[in-house]
């Protein structure tokens, strides 16, 4: 049965007009998952106009919203919509403070939950273990399904409620000095494409496997891709083009090459992890460098640093404070894995969703000292830690606590100047009176220092070197009032983006998926020659616009409409 639109009869003409009186090629799905989906989940042709919003509430966007079951019906949708001239863009949990996951305003935007899961791909050439999953598949689902088999991730960030699709897409990392950023561990890439084909030059909408050189058996997949699956299956008509240059270009893609809609990772067996803190200040931490205690424990190393020197009358008197983590891997044992967050930590969570972060943003700016005892306390009752390795991973307060913060990459060697730069900053600065004006610099939350290898990623900051990943978070309340918020603002990306500039002498460069200021020609000052790369790979994906959104418009990589659709003014930095 032919897939139609909703509202269109059987009895209309073959050559099936949809919106905007385009003619797109139908697509074919079987007779009874057509019925299901048009009778318990209508789509209308154009989708539904929603307003899309990121996980802290500031970027939001009117758009129409998609929310496709299987990858038949997603290049169903990206044929529609190109044909029409129009924006598509994927979108995730929404975690992250960049555009780089915002659909255009008037555009499109597909949600990828539902296309989750394992897919299993039988024609691997190589010894390895690998997964192929949905691209909406989360990374707490993720190790889940691992756990079950025995395998596990090799490294994570801090967070599992993110899908796979946007902590790879944007260089998500965890740390230790073993372990690049999570993109290193994509091997393959499947995407819907609305692309200029390299060959012919013909525009084309297709199903695309971008994969390492040697993963698949292609002779053994050509002659089974046939009979695989159901007949609507995209391995059956997916183009195969294993190339390691285009995936080095494609581990993070931002976005912009596509829609994806499922990757392949390479995994490796279940681990536990034992977490070890230690509570020191700055000037007993920097009696060993920073580089030299990340090389010492390559696994697993981060410290966690409240900038701001303690007052008179605190232990730590006169100096900033840290936590150390080191972890060691272990032997995995049998039986349910501690948790984390137990229920003293799940009741922790409730409390301060329902006092919301505003409550210890303000906290932290009208009474520092209790601020900095509150971390303290946080620091002092960190104790020794052992359960799988997701769990130990799983740092983060997640969606509960919101913060904005920039994550600065600095070379390894100059690890230690970066976080005595922020110290030093914070001493000449800070102002903790709590006006929120917008020369005020107060870090209402200790930085986080993390350690991450050399990627093979075009686009990693980590592209030609281990590197420090240090990430300056501000406490955010998504709940506050227009003009509290505004005003907010304003001493917020004020310090950030001091901070910031701060660090650039050092060769900083910032995270994608965090907030950022980069425009065209400082990503050709940090990235050179893989950045011309990068932007001719994104000539062929993206020569149509299809993908475009305020991000490559700040990138300037298309004509500017509208970099700044948020619900606050931009601030005064904000590029024009």
């Amino acid at each position: 049965m032919r897939h139609r639109p909703r509202g269109q009869r059987e009895d209309d003409d073959d050559d099936a007009t949809f919106p905007h009186g385009e003619n797109v090629a139908p697509l074919r799905c079987p007779g009874d998952a057509e019925a299901v989906l048009q009778l318990c989940y209508p789509r209308p042709p154009g989708g539904w106009m929603a307003v899309w919003k990121n996980y802290l509430r500031r970027r939001r966007t009117r758009a129409r919203r998609h929310r496709p079951w299987a990858p038949w019906e997603l290049l169903q949708i990206v044929r529609e919509r190109a044909a029409a001239g129009e924006r598509v863009r994927a979108v995730g949990s929404g975690h992250s403070a960049s555009a780089a996951p915002q659909p255009s305003e008037g555009g499109h935007f597909v949600e990828l939950d539902h296309i989750a899961g394992e897919m299993p791909w039988p024609w691997y050439a190589v010894d390895g273990q690998y997964v192929r999953v949905g691209a909406g598949t989360t990374l707490a689902a993720l190790n889940a399904m691992l756990d079950a088999r025995g395998l596990a991730l090799h490294n994570m960030g801090s967070w599992d409620g993110q899908t796979v699709a946007g902590a790879t897409a944007t260089g998500t990392h965890g740390s230790g000095l073993r372990h690049p950023p999570m993109c290193d561990r994509v091997v393959a890439i499947e995407l819907v494409t609305d692309e200029k084909d390299p060959d012919s030059g013909a525009r084309v909408q297709r199903f695309l496997r971008i994969e390492r050189e040697g993963l698949t058996d292609v002779g053994a997949f050509e002659a089974a891709r046939a009979r695989f699956g159901d007949e609507d299956d995209p391995v059956r008509t997916l183009k195969l083009e294993p190339d390691d240059d285009l995936l080095n270009a494609a581990r993070i893609h931002l976005g912009c090459f596509g829609v994806v809609y499922a990757l392949t990772l390479e995994v490796r067996p279940r681990f536990w992890l034992k977490e070890r803190p230690q509570v020191m200040t700055w000037d007993r931490v920097k009696e060993v460098p920073l580089e030299e205690r990340a090389r010492a424990h390559p696994e697993f190393f981060w410290m966690l640093c409240v900038p701001h020197r303690y007052a008179e009358g605190s232990p730590y008197a006169g100096q900033p404070l840290c936590v150390l983590i080191e972890r060691e891997e272990l032997r995995p044992r049998d039986g349910a894995a501690p948790r984390r967050d137990g229920v003293l930590d799940r009741l922790l969570r409730f409390g301060v969703q329902v006092v919301s972060t505003g409550l210890l943003e303000n906290v932290g700016l009208f009474f520092p000292r209790l601020g900095q005892w509150v971390f303290r306390r946080d620091f002092e009752g960190r104790s020794v830690f052992s359960s799988a390795s997701a769990e130990v991973m799983k740092t983060s307060l997640g969606p509960e606590v919101h913060a904005i913060s920039i994550e600065a990459f600095v070379p390894l060697a100059r690890a230690q100047e970066a976080v005595e730069r922020i110290i030093a900053l914070a001493e000449e600065l800070e102002t903790p009176n709590g006006r929120l004006d917008e020369g005020e610099h107060w870090h209402t939350s200790p930085i986080g220092v993390r350690f991450v290898a050399a990627s093979e990623a075009w686009l990693a900051p980590s592209f030609d070197g281990p590197a420090c990943a240090i990430e300056i978070p501000l406490l955010y309340d998504e709940t506050e009032l227009p003009w509290v918020r505004a005003r907010h603002d304003r001493y917020r990306f004020s310090m950030l983006r001091r901070l910031e500039l701060a660090l650039r002498p050092l060769g900083a460069r910032l995270h994608w998926g965090q907030h950022h200021t980069i425009d065209g020609a400082e990503a050709a000052a940090r990235y050179g020659a893989r950045w011309t790369r990068w932007k001719q790979v994104y000539a062929r994906f993206n020569a149509y616009g299809t993908f475009s959104n305020p991000l490559t418009e700040q990138l300037e990589l298309d004509p500017v409409r509208a970099l700044w659709a948020v619900d606050a003014p931009a601030p005064e930095w904000a590029p024009e």
